[in-house]
């Protein structure tokens, strides 16, 4: 990864930690204003949780930031196994895949709204929606790693770490169980990769419903000025992130896509090194530089861009920071 590059993702990280910092600051607080309406608490908690999982994502950073600029990328962090293999699950798995799911309960749950005016949100089934999906999340993450084919590692020109099928280095005469493998893909496709990717469809669908509500019954009484503009501003967060994550959606299925081929076709004989070398990373241009553009940098732009949209679309934002100045 080049010079610029890196100097393009710190400073993508140090917007994004600052914005997100001061808008997860300011829906926090909205949360806990009394009086507020079933659905306007239901949406700012989507959007709390949402800030904070953009926070998170630009911290992860930090790491990578230090591998970038380690001696031949040796990171100290990255170097570390225990630390790469919880890094690696929690930012790809967790934090992004999380995103796609809370922009596309956002989006889903507008166009809802726009759909039913008088349908009232339950607050409390935003929290019970993180719960279940963190639990998942925490299911796949233990059937890594007490997998004894799976193995985390970091891969230098990418500055980031990844789990892989390829089995642990301590152990080269490992051969691989193909019954544990598949029960390994499907545990982590089921829990974490195709709800996100089925989640990604599904945000495009609610922002085509909600164009076509917003053009239809933009004019009529029940939907006041106020609704309008709250929508707009969830149709432009969701395009947006649509525009930053479709390289990351089309990348983690079709990876995903190529190791359920790849498990299916394997024998429970086959030997470590022959899984090595079918399954092993190439040395391309796209290799070597696209997955670190789409796995981390777009994931990452998108944290910060976030904080933009709320200054630009949402004036109680703006107010809270000329306050805070």
């Amino acid at each position: 990864v080049s010079t610029q590059s890196t100097g393009v993702l710190v400073l993508l990280t140090f917007i994004g930690i600052l914005g997100n910092t001061t808008a997860t600051i300011y829906f926090s607080r909205q949360c806990t204003v009394i009086g507020r309406s079933f659905n306007r608490l239901y949406f700012n908690r989507i959007y709390l949780l949402i800030t904070a999982t953009d926070l998170l994502i630009s911290f992860f950073q930090i790491a990578a930031i230090e591998a970038a600029f380690s001696v031949e990328r040796n990171a100290l962090l990255f170097g570390n196994t225990v630390f790469c293999e919880i890094w690696g699950f929690i930012f790809h798995t967790t934090l992004a895949m999380g995103s796609i799911l809370l922009v596309g309960l956002l989006s889903i749950s507008r166009a809802v709204l726009l759909r039913f005016p008088l349908i009232s949100f339950r607050p409390w089934t935003v929290w019970f929606a993180g719960a279940i999906f963190l639990f998942l999340n925490l299911s796949a993450f233990m059937a890594t790693v007490y997998s004894p084919m799976i193995n985390v590692i970091y891969k230098r020109p990418w500055m980031s770490c990844g789990l892989s099928m390829y089995g642990h280095s301590a152990n080269p005469s490992l051969v691989i169980d193909h019954d544990r493998l598949v029960i390994w893909i499907v545990t982590v496709a089921v829990e974490s990769v195709l709800p996100g990717v089925l989640t990604f469809f599904l945000i495009l669908l609610s922002l085509i419903s909600s164009f076509c509500s917003l053009a239809v019954q933009g004019n009529q009484q029940f939907l006041s000025r106020k609704r309008n503009e709250a929508s707009k501003t969830i149709i432009i967060v969701s395009l947006v992130y649509i525009v930053f994550n479709i390289p990351f959606v089309l990348l983690a299925g079709g990876a995903l896509l190529k190791k359920i081929l790849l498990s299916l076709t394997m024998t429970m004989s086959l030997g470590l090194s022959e899984f090595q070398e079918t399954n092993s990373s190439g040395s391309s241009f796209v290799d070597r530089y696209g997955v670190f553009l789409v796995m981390t940098a777009s994931v990452v732009a998108n944290s910060a861009v976030n904080p933009v949209i709320y200054i630009w679309r949402m004036r109680k934002f703006r107010v809270f920071l000329k306050i805070q100045r």
